[in-house]
C-alpha cells in the first residue's frame, strides 16, 4: 500500500481530497498538515510514498518547502501539487513535480495521476528487486509479486501471512510493520510449502513459528514486534498443526 500525506492550509479542501482517495484501496493517507515547518517535520517522520502538496502555505510557499527536503528525502517519494491556481504550472514542473493538479480535483485526473504513479513505482520496484537480487543468499527469501512490484523477503522478516476476504488475496506483515499484499491469489497450500516454520494457525492467518511465544486461550501470543496481535484464534486443526511440528515435553 502506498503513503500518501496531503500538505494544505485548508482543512476543507484536505478532508474533500481524503475523501476522493478513499475510492483507492492501494492508496492511504497516513498523514496530514497545514504549515510547511510542521509538514517538513511530519513528512521526514512519515516518509510518504506520495505528497499532494498546496503551493501557497502560510509560512512559507512549496517551493521553499521542497528546497529545504530535498537533502533529507533519501527513499522514493513523487509529489502532487495541487492548488487553486494554473500560475505556478511552469515553476512547478521545473521542480520536477511529478503532476499538477487544480482544485477542485476531478475525479479522472486524479485516476490518470494515481495510475501513473502505481506504473512508475512498480517500475522502481522492479529495478531495485534485481539489483538486490544479486547481493542476497537465495536460502529462505521469497520473491513476493506485490501490486506494487517484486519484492524479495527473508524468512526471517515475516510474522504473520493474513487472508484479506474482500480482496481474495494474502497479506505478508513483517517486522518493520510494513504490509505486503500479494498480488496474485495464491493458497495457503503453496505458502506453506515454502517453510515448516509457517502454520496455519485458522482459516485466514499464517504465522511463522519463530515469533510465536504460546498459545493461551485459543489465541496467540506472539514476540515483539507483533506483540499487538492480540486476537489471532488457533482453530483445533491449527493446534494440531503447531504441536505436529514442536517438541512436546
Amino acid at each position: 500500500m502506498y503513503d500518501v500525506m496531503i500538505l494544505d492550509d485548508n482543512r476543507e479542501a484536505i478532508e474533500k481530497l481524503k475523501d476522493q482517495l478513499k475510492e483507492y484501496p492501494d492508496f492511504r493517507v497516513t498523514a496530514t498538515a497545514s504549515d510547511g515547518t510542521t509538514g517538513k517535520a511530519v513528512l521526514l517522520k512519515e516518509r510518504p510514498h506520495l505528497l499532494f502538496l498546496d503551493i501557497e502555505l502560510p509560512d512559507m510557499d512549496a517551493f521553499e518547502l521542497i528546497r529545504q527536503i530535498g537533502p533529507e528525502v533519501d527513499w522514493n517519494m513523487e509529489i502532487v501539487f495541487y492548488t487553486a491556481y494554473n500560475k505556478y504550472v511552469i515553476k512547478a514542473i521545473r521542480s520536477s513535480a511529478f503532476d499538477y493538479l487544480v482544485k477542485p480535483v476531478n475525479k479522472s485526473e486524479l485516476d490518470e495521476t494515481l495510475g501513473r504513479f502505481c506504473q512508475k513505482a512498480e517500475a522502481v520496484s522492479d529495478s531495485n528487486f534485481l539489483e538486490k537480487a544479486t547481493s542476497l543468499p537465495r536460502e529462505n527469501i521469497w520473491l513476493i509479486s506485490t501490486v506494487f512490484g517484486k519484492r524479495l523477503v527473508h524468512l526471517h522478516d515475516i510474522g504473520l501471512i493474513l487472508h484479506n476476504s474482500a480482496g481474495g488475496q494474502w497479506e505478508v506483515v513483517l517486522t518493520d510493520e510494513s504490509v505486503l499484499r500479494i498480488r496474485h491469489k495464491t493458497s495457503a497450500r503453496k505458502i506453506l510449502a515454502f517453510s515448516d516454520l509457517l502454520v496455519k494457525v485458522n482459516q485466514s492467518c499464517i504465522v511463522n513459528i519463530n515469533y510465536l511465544k504460546g498459545v493461551e486461550n485459543n489465541k496467540c501470543v506472539f514476540r515483539p514486534p507483533f506483540s499487538e496481535y492480540k486476537d489471532i484464534v488457533v482453530t483445533k486443526e491449527g493446534r494440531r498443526d503447531l504441536e505436529g511440528g514442536l517438541f512436546i515435553l
